[in-house]
């Protein structure tokens, strides 16, 4: 039978690692398809069960050097690694230390070679071991990927280091044996600082990719685990979710959520759906209305009956939507894993050739420094510190603006985007309904209308019930007989005169003030109408309200040349009316969350889009989007599905988010471009191209200094990202 299962893969450090397991897994007879996403880690695998184990799977995976763990497991932080870096950085800053300051006070210093070589070089050996030592599994990889025609960084490191290694421990004998003077050819510190710089990078760069997203696990954890149930003879049992059945009749209290799709067959209530259909307004719910697992009950008692349970729920749908949207590959170039592909087998052949050549031109010993020196001297430590360092710093720089980058693919894809697609309710408007305008009619007064309906909507919590009584001010008065109308309104005596409040259909001689009523309906209102003794005593609007910084950040995006489209649940006119007056380039009204998410893959392909958005209706539109935006005061679906968190709330910060990235990414292509400069330049000194011209060799200390040198440049680079200024966002 045809399975799929989904792995998280561990220890992969870069894109060719993801390769890597994928062939490894296409390989294992049974694997119908295998998709490996290095941007999150997991491997979506098709198989035929009759054929393959899980087992298997995870085995292959181990074959190829890798980890392969359950998607629910999570490996804990290794006090172990931490330890093995702080010792490996400790030694590289020790060697170098004592070699600055040879070069400083030469036969003054104490450790200096020409005073105790032997110590000296003792010294060298031990540290620059424990070094080797600590970073072991970057040889085991990278000679592996070597032997199997696979080079990646990692293999470059080991050859290159190795080799310096092997070649000190060359001089190290000759100086045991009495010529002090290969004491000078002496680079073990070279071996601890190539590994030290690589740990620490691929540990930055971890660092910022660790942070897993959660949103699948969130939208489970909407679906209660228990249920009431019915029995045939009337009783209440309380039973699993997953023992509920199509056509089980369930109670719902006040309060609860949702187990399962059903139909209302007793009872009314108010239930909010925001997190299905993005409205603002809790939906009325009576018999014959349709109820969605997840969405919350509000304040009746209901009885519904089951219709689509377990992975039929809209629920378990959207959960799908997300799965597959994170598990989908987002075309993105690692550059510098690219050129360090290209890079690394034609540095060993050109380290081959150089040797081969020099050793029949000139000498043996010529030609093993010539070959150490283009190895060591090509480490492509900058190139893998070039994305890392930079994204480390941005995303330090943009926790500190109060952006939140969840990991370095964010930051990249972030930078190029030119469409930027709002959810409204909650992202571009407040949520709130707020009072737009009280219009008394037949001789009533305004103050007076407004404490009568704040009276009668009192005995509510309905939203536009609580907008009502927070406008109001003057005391409230006494209310008796009250009586609810699910979904139409609310009717009280009050000082022995009926009132009803409620929508305008339900009041009889609405029909009067038809006019009145189109025009606060025209400008995406919503309407409610107060009767008084059978006398239409007034009419009150009510609206959402535009966020404030929202009309700012719209026309400050398209002076970036980025263009804005807004989605929404709600109608027509309340969508056309936020669009008009934010300036918004294209908008759609009454979308679903599979309609978001079909536009989403619309719109992506005339260009890159990102997605903002607060509620669980945006989760699948998060996932799918080239890059998502989240909020922190917004759900925890949309936080987890987001890949970037505004945490301070300013709709503002979006564009500060955006212009970080843009000066991130340049910053990085500089750092890789200086990078590849460098190796080419030093690598051609380093060959003894120009020796014979020139008659200058760059020997290993000296290679060794300027990979270093390489590195710290292309660090203090990206600390230039600390520089940027954010616009003000008040």
């Amino acid at each position: 039978m045809e399975k799929e299962i989904i792995l998280k893969i561990e220890k992969m450090t870069c894109v060719m690692c993801a390769a890597n397991v994928e062939h490894a897994l296409k390989k294992v007879d049974g694997v119908i398809s295998a998709t490996v996403n290095f941007a999150n880690n997991n491997a979506v695998i098709v198989y035929n069960d009759d054929k393959v184990t899980v087992l298997k799977l995870k085995t292959a995976v181990k074959k190829a050097g890798y980890k392969a763990v359950d998607l629910n497991d999570r490996e804990e932080s290794s006090k172990l690694e931490t330890a093995k870096l702080i010792i490996t950085c400790s030694v590289a800053l020790i060697l170098l230390a004592v070699m600055i300051l040879n070069m400083i006070f030469k036969s003054g210093f104490f450790l200096s070679p020409l005073i105790h070589p032997i110590f000296y070089v003792i010294l060298q050996i031990v540290l620059s071991t424990v070094a080797a030592v600590c970073g072991y599994e970057m040889y085991i990889r990278g000679f592996k990927n070597l032997f199997a025609l696979k080079p990646n960084m990692y293999s470059l490191v080991a050859v290159s280091t190795t080799a310096a290694y092997i070649y000190s421990m060359y001089s190290a004998i000759m100086v045991f044996k009495g010529n002090i003077d290969y004491v000078n050819n002496l680079y073990f510190e070279s071996v601890a600082v190539i590994i030290a710089l690589i740990m620490l990078g691929k540990f930055l760069e971890h660092s910022s990719l660790k942070k897993t997203n959660k949103a699948v696990e969130k939208l489970v954890n909407l679906m209660p685990k228990e249920a009431i149930r019915i029995t045939v003879d009337g009783k209440e049992e309380v039973v699993s979710v997953k023992d509920l059945l199509p056509g089980d009749i369930i109670l719902l209290k006040p309060g609860n959520s949702v187990c399962v799709d059903g139909v209302v067959v007793e009872g009314e209530s108010a239930v909010n759906e925001s997190m299905l259909t993005g409205e603002s307004i809790p939906s009325d719910k009576k018999p014959g209305l349709k109820l969605f697992a997840g969405t919350i009950n509000l304040n009746g008692t209901l009885k519904f009956k089951a219709t689509k349970v377990g992975e039929e729920t809209v629920l378990s749908e959207i959960i799908k939507t997300v799965e597959n949207a994170q598990n989908t590959k987002a075309p993105i170039a690692k550059l510098a894993d690219k050129v360090a592909a290209k890079f690394t087998p034609a540095v060993i052949i050109i380290a081959l050739i150089s040797a081969c050549v020099w050793w029949i031109i000139k000498d043996f010993d010529f030609a093993l420094t010539v070959f150490v020196s283009v190895l060591v001297i090509a480490c492509p430590c900058s190139l893998g510190l070039a994305t890392p360092t930079a994204i480390i710093v941005a995303s330090g720089k943009g926790a500190s603006m109060g952006i939140l980058y969840k990991n370095a693919e964010s930051i990249q894809k972030l930078a190029g985007v030119n469409t930027v697609v709002f959810d409204k309710t909650g992202t571009l408007t407040t949520g709130k309904l707020a009072i737009k305008k009280i219009l008394p009619l037949n001789g009533f007064d305004e103050k007076q209308l407004l404490q009568i309906v704040a009276t009668v909507e009192s005995l509510s919590d309905h939203p536009i019930s609580k907008a009502i009584v927070e406008y109001n001010k003057a005391p409230l008065l006494k209310a008796d007989n009250f009586e609810y109308f699910s979904g139409s309104g609310i009717k009280a005596q009050i000082d022995g005169k009926t009132v009803i409040t409620g929508k305008p259909s339900m009041i009889a001689n609405i029909n009067d003030y038809e006019q009145q009523l189109k025009d606060m309906e025209s400008a995406g209102n919503s309407v409610i109408a107060v009767e008084i003794d059978n006398v239409l005593a007034g009419l009150i609007s009510l609206s959402d309200t535009i966020k404030e910084g929202a009309p700012a950040l719209i026309d400050d995006l398209k002076k970036m040349g980025i263009k804005t489209v807004m989605l929404s649940g709600d109608g027509e006119n309340s969508v056309k009316n936020v669009a008009a007056q934010l300036k918004i380039d294209e908008y759609y009204f009454r979308v679903t969350p599979f309609d978001k998410f079909e536009i989403i893959n619309k719109i992506k392909q005339s260009g890159k889009t990102v997605m903002v958005g607060d509620g669980i209706n945006d989760a699948s539109a998060l996932a799918g989007a080239d890059i998502g935006i989240g909020f922190s005061d917004g759900t925890d679906i949309s936080i987890e599905a987001a890949e970037i968190v505004i945490m301070n709330n300013n709709i503002k910060n979006i564009e500060n988010a955006i212009a970080l990235s843009r000066f991130s990414m340049r910053v990085i292509k500089q750092n890789l471009f200086w990078a590849f400069f460098y190796n080419i330049i030093c690598l051609t000194f380093a060959s003894g191209i120009f020796y014979s011209l020139v008659h200058f060799l760059i020997n290993p200390m000296i290679g060794s200094l300027a990979m270093a040198f390489s590195s710290v440049s292309v660090v203090s680079n990206a600390l230039r990202i600390n520089t940027f200024k954010e616009k003000n966002i008040k």
